[in-house]
């Protein structure tokens, strides 16, 4: 009877799926690559060191191998496969694949590949990522979590397949390395440690670098293999890699999902439909362009409205009818509107999910245990503002564990539990998103603040600065209380950061602190950068806006409440507070219809712990407006933070509170020129 024939496409098939756990399936793949060598070909030397693998199998199939050795002689097989089926221009020239070096410097890719099968594959890999990093961290506490450690196990399992069908050589090796780690995890021969947690973290940490490689590779860049690349196989495919990794005791930082009752029963808390849960995927550049397209036909229904009205006035006609219709695209615009922004809105759960991982690293590093407690993790934001506040919640996530929470020593000598708190909460309130970032440490030092503010010239003195103002101190450029610079924190480029990103979100941000109870930063943002809602005012002539979560109130103020005040200018008692008052029209140079504040408006504004009082001729009332960002000239002008499009057609200025303040404090009669020049 004739022997079966087999290709070396048939032995890289097997190698590929073998399991490493069942000595069967090596013993089947040793007689594979015997039949093959028997009926193929005489060998040449480039195909020699096939010869030794039989041998191998069967050695790794014996009892008592360690299931790491069985995986380092499949994933020898395989790079020798891969490099008999596809020879490197090396091997042409009659260099031995079995030579040792190491991998190439750059990503490789197959020259085929397809582009768009590629991007499927990098995102669906990278959501692979994201499920089993938040499984192990819950695995770090709960070891005996086989839930946990099977959705680990099956994300790099999935990677490894599908990466070996499309040719990524680099990532498919990665992947299979991490696998046998958790394979071994999975059948209890290695315990689960926060050591065996670091590997596996660095294992997904370097996929991301590798597919984001790839995905610059087939746009044709350069780009390099990660450098922890090399390293981080070896220590995967050592076989004394299982005593080492449970040497070191593990600092846990636990993560505890939790939600509040009254946030999550409050009339304004979103909820995912739970009509379907089927979706489709659509390209982000295609999603924003219909957002900006549903902008553009709101302003153009607005001044088409405006138009037709005012002809049917001028005419003197009966335009009933025509209103209805109006009223009704009109409604059926808002839905729309609605709608195409809401199908932008994502849950806030993939940036918590990263702040775990942050607050996880950030805890190990300083030595300190850490609970972290999240809620409304399914809260939805605009997702271009979802990835843009990620970078301002890390730096509070890592500012709270490295300043705010002490050691276990020091919480112990306080009466504190060892184990420090860090609550992450996000909910909607008053059609705003709500997040707060706070934790039980040592607080804000009110004295520390004060005199690092004093050494910088940032205040001469403290004299009438109420608590909130003093912690609005920790938002300046540059400005830190640590007594020495950690790998985390301490040199002042952190807080500075996040008050601007917040800003650029057009939210603001708030701070309560207790010395030796804590510190609670509260977030407020707007859903959605591509629309804002702002207090429309006039004066003279001119229109401007006001975001509506930077204004507090507006009155018209009785004469006997203005005075002058030396070294201060033009004050208004306000609810026993005195508030500068900020003459709008000086600010623009503009011809007011009121020069005297008890027969003006004033609208107090807000910015932090600051406030003024903005005198102005009339509150046109409260809109929602199409936000367009200012270019060229205009990007930087202070005390204008963007343009909108007016129900008319025509653009109004967004004003910026804090600059405005700023002009006011400093600038006396300064006028803002925001006209482009030349």
């Amino acid at each position: 009877m004739e022997k079966k024939r087999y290709t070396l496409d048939d032995v890289a098939a097997a190698a590929l799926t073998v399991d490493p756990g069942e000595p069967e399936q090596l013993e089947e793949l040793a007689a594979m690559i015997e039949a093959f060598i028997g009926t193929g070909p005489e060998l040449g030397a480039f195909l020699q060191p096939l010869e030794t693998f039989p041998d191998l199998l069967r050695q790794a199939a014996t009892q008592g191998v360690a299931p790491i050795q069985r995986e380092a002689t499949l994933i020898r097989l395989g790079q020798l496969l891969e490099e008999i089926v596809e020879p490197t221009e090396e091997a042409d020239q009659g260099t031995s694949p079995d030579s040792t070096s190491e991998s190439p410097l750059e990503i490789e890719i197959g020259i085929d590949i397809d582009e768009e099968i590629v991007g499927e594959f990098i995102t669906e890999s990278l959501d692979h990522i994201d499920h089993a990093e938040q499984a192990l961290l819950l695995l770090e506490e709960n070891p005996d979590d086989t839930e946990a450690v099977n959705t680990i196990f099956r994300a790099f399992h999935t990677i490894k397949g599908s990466s070996a069908f499309l040719g990524l050589s680099q990532v498919e090796k990665l992947a299979h390395a991490a696998e046998s780690l958790l394979s071994q995890v999975r059948d209890q021969s290695v315990v689960f440690s926060s050591s065996v947690a670091d590997v596996i973290l660095q294992s997904a940490d370097t996929l991301r670098e590798l597919l984001d490689g790839v995905r610059r590779t087939v746009a044709g860049e350069s780009s390099p293999v990660p450098g922890a690349y090399h390293q981080l196989l070896e220590i995967l495919l050592d076989p004394e890699l299982t005593e080492r990794i449970q040497t070191e005791r593990p600092i846990p930082t636990t993560r505890t999902p939790e939600e509040s009752p009254a946030r999550k029963e409050g009339p304004e808390q979103r909820t995912t439909p739970a009509e379907s849960d089927e979706s489709v995927r659509i390209r982000v550049h295609l999603l924003d362009h219909l957002v900006d397209l549903v902008g553009e036909l709101v302003v153009s229904q607005s001044m088409l409205s405006q138009e037709v009205m005012e002809t049917i006035v001028e005419e003197n006609t009966n335009g009933e009818r025509v209103e209805r219709i109006l009223n009704r695209s009109n409604k059926i615009l808002r839905e729309l509107q609605d709608l195409s922004t809401s199908l932008r809105m994502v849950p806030l759960r993939p940036v918590f999910n990263r702040l775990a991982r942050v607050a996880r690293d950030a805890a190990r590093k300083n030595r300190k245990e850490v609970q972290l407690i999240t809620s409304g993790e399914e809260t939805e934001l605009d997702r271009n503002m979802v990835n843009a506040l990620a970078d301002p919640l890390i730096h509070m996530v890592r500012n709270a564990i490295d300043h705010g929470i002490e050691s276990a020593e020091e919480r112990r000598a306080h009466g504190k539990p060892e184990v420090g708190r860090l609550t992450i909460s996000a909910y909607h309130s008053g059609g705003n998103v709500i997040v707060e970032i706070e934790d039980d440490g040592k607080g804000l030092d009110r004295e520390r603040i004060l005199a690092r503010a004093r050494e910088r010239g940032i205040i001469d003195s403290e004299k009438g600065l109420t608590d909130a103002e003093i912690h609005q101190l920790v938002f300046a450029p540059g400005f830190s209380t640590a007594r020495e610079v950690t790998a985390i924190s301490g040199r002042g480029v952190g807080m500075d950061v996040v008050r601007r990103g917040v800003e650029e979100l057009r939210g603001r941000i708030d701070i309560d602190s207790v010395p030796g109870k804590g510190t609670r930063f509260e977030i407020q943002l707007p859903l959605t950068l591509a629309i804002t809602d702002g207090i429309l005012i006039r004066v003279g002539t001119e229109r401007y806006i006001i975001p509506t979560t930077k204004v507090q109130m507006s009155y018209r103020p009785s004469s006997d409440a203005i005075s002058t005040m030396a070294g201060k200018g033009e004050m208004v008692l306000v609810h026993g507070n005195v508030l500068p008052v900020i003459r709008l029209y000086r600010l623009f140079g503009i011809e007011p219809d009121q020069t005297e504040p008890s027969e003006a408006i004033l609208v107090i504004i807000r910015e932090g712990a600051r406030r003024s009082a903005l005198m102005v001729d009339e509150v046109l009332g409260q809109q929602q407006f199409v936000v367009k960002a200012m270019t060229g000239s205009l990007t930087n002008v202070e005390g204008i933070a963007g343009g909108a499009i007016m129900g008319d057609g025509t653009v109004g200025l967004i004003l910026d509170p804090e600059g405005l303040m700023s002009i006011a404090t400093t600038g006396g009669e300064k006028t803002i020129d925001w006209v482009p020049k030349g």
